[in-house]
Formats: C-alpha cells, sequence, structure tokens
C-alpha cells in the first residue's frame, strides 16, 4: 500500500484492496491512514458546523469511523460518481443525521442508555456559523497544505537548498496586496534579485510534490488537478 501507486485503486468497491494474500491488514492500514487524514476535517464540521461540543465532536467523529468499518461503507464508495472527499461528506452528514434521530427518540424514552448529544444536530444554529462543508473543505485544504509545507521544507534542507524554501516562505506568507518585491526578497536573503525568481519556482514544484505524496493515496487519480487546485489555491 506504500509508494508512488498507492492511490485509490480506480474501481468500485476497491477490489484491489480485497484481492491477493494479506488483504485484510492492507485494508485496515488504509482505513488508519484515512483516519489520520480526515480526523481532523471531520471534527471540524461537525464542531463548528454543527455547532458542537468539542467532546460531543470528538464522540461523533470517532462514532463515525467506527461506522464506516462496521458497515463496511468504502466498499460502496464508485469513483465515478464523485471524488472520495465529497462522498465522505455525504456519509457523515447522513450519519450525523441519523444520530440526531436517534437522541430525539432517546429522549422520548426509547428504553436505550442515553447517547452523548446535546440536542438535534445543526438545529437551533446560529446564521453566522459556516456551512458544515465549507468547514470540511477548509480545514482539510490547510491541514493538507502546513503538512506539506513542513515536508517541502525538509526536502529542499536536505537537499542543501534551504534558501530556496525561504524565498517561498518569505514570499507567500505576505497578503496577496502586500507580498514583496523580488527585489526585496533578494536584499533581505543576500540574493541576486534573478535568483529569486527561480528558487521560488523551484520551490513551488516542491511543494506541489509534496502535496501530491499528501494526498495520492486518498485522492483518485482523475481528482488530483482539482483537488491540487482547492489546496493550492491558498497559496496562490
Amino acid at each position: 500500500m506504500g509508494g508512488s501507486q498507492s492511490g485509490f485503486p480506480q474501481t468500485s468497491a476497491w477490489a484491489v484492496l480485497r484481492s491477493g494474500e494479506g488483504w485484510e491488514e492492507r485494508y485496515r492500514q488504509h482505513l488508519e491512514r484515512l483516519a489520520r487524514a480526515y480526523w481532523k476535517p471531520i471534527y471540524c464540521m461537525i464542531r463548528r458546523g454543527w455547532s458542537r461540543s468539542d467532546a460531543d465532536a470528538k464522540d461523533l467523529t470517532q462514532s463515525f469511523w467506527i461506522h464506516i468499518q462496521e458497515h463496511d461503507l468504502l466498499r460502496r464508495f464508485d469513483p465515478n460518481r464523485g471524488n472520495f472527499r465529497t462522498w465522505l461528506k455525504r456519509c457523515l452528514k447522513s450519519f450525523l443525521g441519523t444520530a440526531a434521530r436517534d437522541a430525539a427518540r432517546l429522549k422520548r424514552g426509547g428504553g436505550r442508555s442515553p447517547v452523548s448529544l446535546d440536542g438535534g444536530l445543526g438545529e437551533g444554529v446560529a446564521a453566522d456559523v459556516p456551512a458544515p462543508e465549507g468547514v470540511f473543505d477548509s480545514t482539510w485544504a490547510a491541514e493538507v497544505l502546513a503538512r506539506s509545507e513542513k515536508d517541502a521544507e525538509t526536502r529542499l534542507r536536505s537537499e542543501g537548498k534551504a534558501v530556496y524554501f525561504e524565498v517561498l516562505r518569505l514570499y507567500t506568507t505576505e497578503d496577496k496586496g502586500t507580498r514583496p518585491t523580488y527585489r526585496a526578497v533578494a536584499e533581505r536573503l543576500g540574493l541576486r534579485e534573478s535568483d529569486v525568481g527561480n528558487y521560488l519556482r523551484i520551490a513551488r514544484q516542491t511543494l506541489r510534490t509534496c502535496v501530491l505524496d499528501a494526498i495520492r493515496e486518498y485522492v483518485l487519480d482523475s481528482d488530483l488537478d482539482s483537488e491540487l487546485d482547492v489546496i493550492l489555491g491558498l497559496e496562490t
């Protein structure tokens, strides 16, 4: 499951994951990596988009991953009907809706142990609360970008190109309207102005490669370009 060919199989039901000797272990490891990659976006979507408490959001996030495994939902994902991130959000919304209905039944006396939910999910949310899907997408993009920036810095430093990353950092951490000129960056880092553009181009290519490495395992090849636009749009 590792290496450059570790993207989601281009088949419904992920037949590749369920073939050959040792598929159970490969499948378990894949689920664990998915959980690490999407835990925070899911948590933030519940916490902020659905206005849940910290404890409830954590409980529901954990319950959602258990739900995915118990119902083997990954087998139902069809890449021909949309990308994985969109599908996962639909699954989460359905799960939260069921959780809300279950909580309401328990409040009416369903004869079952209480679930830690404070009312219907999404009910009575203030108008200024961001849309759940938007919270998910923005958190996911920011998490991938932050992780990829660290990887890009590590990679460039290991190649003796630490200054390349410093050029990228200086040029992209400022607001778009107040970004420094190439000359200003060159003067600050003791470079020639003509070098700044080249260093920036190489650093951006390295960052793009790191983003691809970060998402390839849980983004279909057909969706890579569009997902790159979502993530790197934060840095354009």
